[in-house]
């Protein structure tokens, strides 16, 4: 049975994320016509950058996975017989991959509330401290519990944090 369950749960995943830019098209043509002109401008972006992150996301993963695994199975006792069940194994994977996508739209927001005017970069820049220690806490929550896996983790989300808040600035000068 697990075999089947594995299929069905890769062919899911799959088929979600297929049919997301479908989806968000869908979405976002249905509150375009409440929009206003720069609302709109912000939505396109952010459906553009979200899928452009999400791609980065699965990347990295695929080249810190090796690791990470490596971390998970450092708990076990070195006695122990490791017997992975394959349906453990593939919705922890896809679990990391759905942490590091939900993850990686952070800079992201980031970016479009200082371009909406939301939140001025000074408030970020002002609150790096604070920033620093929710992206280690999202950091924590979504990579094995083992502070290299973390850093791992945290090191481009806060390079992308600190190139959004740049790119916000630059933004909002050309806007002014």
């Amino acid at each position: 049975m697990d075999g089947f369950r594995v299929s069905l749960t890769i062919g899911t995943y799959f088929g979600i994320f297929l049919s997301l830019p479908f989806i968000a098209y869908q979405i976002y043509s249905f509150i375009r016509p409440a929009l206003k002109a720069k609302e709109d401008k912000t939505a396109l972006l952010y459906l553009f950058g979200g899928f452009v992150l999400v791609i980065g996301a699965i990347t990295f993963t695929h080249f810190s996975l090796p690791h990470l695994i490596g971390a998970l199975l450092s708990f076990l006792p070195s006695i122990e017989v490791i017997h992975a069940d394959i349906l453990d194994y593939v919705s922890t994977i896809l679990t990391i991959y759905l942490g590091f996508a939900i993850v990686f739209q952070v800079p992201l927001l980031v970016f479009l509330s200082i371009l909406q005017g939301f939140v001025s970069p000074q408030v970020y820049a002002n609150n790096r401290r604070w920033v620093i220690v929710i992206l280690l806490i999202l950091c924590a929550i979504f990579s094995p519990p083992d502070f290299q896996s973390q850093l791992l983790i945290f090191i481009p989300l806060y390079t992308l944090f600190e190139l959004a808040l740049l790119m916000g600035r630059l933004m909002k000068r050309k806007d002014v």
